[in-house]
């Protein structure tokens, strides 16, 4: 575990698109990624807020200086390998603006 002071620590936001000007976002899939982005944080160790936007969501998440991009990396490459992959059947897709 990250024994780094809070005070020590650091905030990244990682944005992700809803893709195609016709696609309906809804809360049960927000939700849906919000609870998979929970248990990435809890696993990482990354405290995380996810926000929903008018665009698709954030993620804002608190990590040492030298580690946000891998932190922004694993949780895109967390959310394709699954829960984007079964919005992606349901027509909904997400680009990764990275931070």
């Amino acid at each position: 575990m990250d024994t780094t002071h809070v005070s020590e620590q650091f905030r990244s936001e990682f944005q992700f698109e809803l893709v195609g000007p016709d696609a309906l976002f809804t809360d049960d899939q927000f939700d849906s990624i919000n609870i998979e982005i929970v248990i990435w944080s809890l696993n990482d160790e990354v405290p995380c807020e996810v926000e929903r936007t008018l665009a698709g969501f954030s993620v804002v998440a608190c990590h040492s200086l030298d580690v946000g991009l891998v932190y922004g990396r694993r949780l895109h490459q967390h959310l394709v390998d699954g829960i984007f992959r079964k919005l992606n059947v349901e027509g909904i897709s997400f680009t990764y603006l990275g931070k």
